[in-house]
C-alpha cells in the first residue's frame, strides 16, 4: 500500500500553503450568489459591497484601484469562474498585507513611501 499513499503526498509543500489561503468553492458560490442575488454574473459594485472585500478596502490592505486591475473593464459583470479567481487574487493581497504589516516594522513602512 506504500505506493498508493505517497502518490497523493506528491504535493510540494508550497502547494500546500497556497491551499490555506484558498476560499473553497462552495464558500465562493455562497458568497457570489448572495452579492448578486442569485444572478449569472456579478458587477463590480456588487462584489465592493461583498463583506469581506468592504473589510479589506476598509483595513487599507488594498485600493479600489488595484482591485479594477484584477477585474478588468468594471463596466462588465464577470461570471462565477471569473469571480472566484478575481476573489482569491483579492484574499492573497490580503494576505500579503497581514504578512508584510507582520514583519515590518511601523517606522519601516513609513520610510517606504519616501
Amino acid at each position: 500500500g506504500l505506493a498508493a499513499t505517497s502518490t497523493s503526498e506528491s504535493a510540494p509543500a508550497f502547494a500546500q500553503l497556497e491551499q490555506l489561503q484558498q476560499v473553497s468553492e462552495e464558500e465562493l458560490r455562497e458568497i457570489f450568489d448572495e452579492a448578486c442575488g442569485g444572478a449569472k454574473a456579478i458587477s463590480f459594485d456588487m462584489a465592493l459591497r461583498i463583506e469581506g472585500v468592504d473589510a479589506i478596502l476598509e483595513e487599507e490592505a488594498t485600493t479600489i484601484e488595484e482591485l479594477v486591475v484584477l477585474w478588468g473593464n468594471v463596466d462588465e459583470k464577470i461570471e462565477f469562474g471569473e469571480f472566484a479567481a478575481w476573489y482569491s487574487e483579492v484574499i492573497k493581497l490580503y494576505d500579503e498585507y497581514l504578512y508584510t504589516d507582520a514583519v515590518a516594522p511601523p517606522d519601516e513602512l513609513l520610510n517606504e513611501g519616501s
